[in-house]
Formats: C-alpha cells, structure tokens, sequence
C-alpha cells in the first residue's frame, strides 16, 4: 500500500523551499548552534516549506530557525538525565516568560540569545492570546520531553494509555500548529480557538502525525533502544511482534486520517465570519498533515538506512 495514496491532499511545496532551506541552515551554522550535517539529515526547512507553501519566506524562515532549536533542545534531552533536562525546562520557560535566566549549562548557551531574538520577533507580530497558547503548548511539549528522561532513567516503558497521552505533547504538532498560524499572518480568536471542535480537531492531527512517524522511526529506535515508540509500546505491551505492532500502528494512523477527513466540514457549525476562519484553518492543518508525510517519504534521509522492516508497507 502506497501511504501518499490514502491521504487526499495533493503535495505542494513553497516555490522558494531551497531560500528557506539555504536560510535556515546558513543562520543556525552562523551561530554555531549545528552542524551542516545534522541540519541536511533534520531539513526543517522542506517540512514547513510543504507545510507552509504560500507564506512569506522570512515568516517561515523565522519559523524555521525556532523549529531547528526546538530540535536542538529535543535531541540534547534524549542523551541527558532527568536533572539536566529539568535545567533545560527552566531555562526555555525563563526565556517564554522573560524572566531572568540561570544558566548552568554551558554546552547549551550558544542556543539561548538566538532563542530569545525569535521569541521577540514571534511577540512582536502576533498577538498576546496567541503568544499565550504558544508558551501553554511550548510548556507542555517540554514536560512531555521531562517526562521520556525520567522513563529512560526508570527503564520504564510506558503503558499504551499513558503513552497515547504524552506523545501527543512531545511530538510538537500543537505549537507547530500555532507557527503555521504566525506563518499565514491569521490568528484564531479565543472563541474558536477553545472550540471543542476545534481542540478534536488538532488533537487528532497530532494522532495523524505522531503516529506516521512512530511508524517510519520504528527500526531507528529499536536499534538506539529508545522505547519512546507506539510501534515498541504495542509490542511489549500487547505482546506481539514488531511487524504485528507495526501493521497495528497504521491501523491506528488510518483511523485518525479517516476522522480527520470527517471534520473538513467543521466549519458549517460556525457562524458565517467565524466559518470562513475555520474552514481556513482546518485547510491550513490538512497541508501540515500532508507535508509531513512528504517531507518524511522523500526530503529526509532519517529513516532511510533503517529500513528492513518498512519493505512490505
């Protein structure tokens, strides 16, 4: 089964997808945050360029260059101990709240200044409600990166409830969400923002997400023994095989998708001039969507050299 089939989006790029991407990385290697290696293996600029075709270059560029230090940030706290992770955590909230920042962690200062810069350029234009969901989904996609570290410290791999939970924070789909919004120069309204509707609607776009890659990464994490993975969560917990696990994931993802495709008409419950602002957005989620499944098949050699199991699929 080709996966890009079953989704009803069409793939698109930004026509200036390799500024972005040339951009992104330039500034990141400028400030000493990565090497050109690891951004050509992450290529963030290729998933908000698909998940982001018709924004303003510098706007998704600003995007770009916070998404490659959320991916800094997430990648330290992988390698590091509960203690380490929570002076992360209290650094980046000091930063969100511009409070004053106690820093004990040398090998991270070089990421905090430009941090700082974007967060002044995200609050200068948007909105202080926005800027409010913003540091909320920031601050829970952080604790959900405290709460991997303290599992790797216990050897504890977390039961199927508890791990559908958490994953739906540390995938970082709901303040990627609020970028696209940055991005497109539209911010929701409280009122549709917490929208029952609305909230089902993005927590089952993260399902969509989290869920597609838990698939792809499968093999990767299994060989890094991380265990941070619905595939791996289904197979001890359920005790079935990987490949078992595997199938039982996509179950899972095409289920969301089929929901998801369900709530495109969302929007004919609103209010006409909210309507139009819904029916955008929902568009809007539905390009993320595709474009994290395109980035994740062609622009990323992540998953490529673990492959053996993905043969079938």
């Amino acid at each position: 089964m080709e996966l890009k089939n079953i989704y009803p989006y069409p793939s698109i790029i930004h026509p200036q997808v390799e500024k972005i991407e040339i951009n992104s990385q330039q500034w990141a290697i400028s400030h000493g945050l990565a090497k050109a290696e690891y951004l050509n293996v992450i290529k963030v600029g290729h998933l908000l360029g698909r998940a982001l075709p018709n924004a303003k270059v510098e706007l998704v560029t600003i995007c770009c260059q916070l998404a490659i230090c959320i991916y800094i940030i997430d990648d330290y706290c992988e390698k590091n101990g509960v203690k380490t992770v929570k002076q992360i955590i209290s650094v980046f909230t000091n930063i969100l709240e511009d409070q004053t920042i106690n820093n004990d962690n040398n090998e991270l200062s070089s990421i905090i200044l430009p941090f700082q810069n974007i967060w002044l350029d995200l609050k200068k234009s948007s909105p202080l409600s926005w800027q409010q969901h913003f540091k909320k989904n920031m601050h829970d996609y952080l604790h959900a990166l405290l709460w991997e570290a303290k599992n790797r410290e216990a050897n504890n791999v977390p039961n199927i409830d508890e791990y559908i939970k958490m994953r739906n924070h540390s995938a970082g789909v709901y303040w990627t969400l609020n970028l696209m919004e940055f991005s497109d120069e539209y911010f929701l309204p409280d009122s549709i923002r917490n929208n029952v509707m609305i909230k089902e609607i993005e927590h089952t776009a993260s399902q969509i997400m989290y869920s597609i890659n838990d698939f792809f990464s499968a093999e990767r994490e299994l060989q890094l023994q991380d265990f941070h993975n619905l595939v791996i969560v289904y197979n001890k917990h359920e005790n079935i095989t990987v490949k078992e696990a595997m199938y039982k994931v996509l179950d899972f993802h095409n289920e969301q998708l089929k929901k998801f495709i369900e709530y495109e008409n969302a929007y004919l419950h609103f209010e006409k001039e909210d309507a139009i602002m819904v029916k955008k957005y929902i568009t809007a989620i539905s390009k993320l969507i595709r474009g994290h499944l395109d980035w994740s098949i062609i622009d990323i050699p992540r998953y490529k050299k673990y492959n053996i199991l993905l043969e079938e699929f």
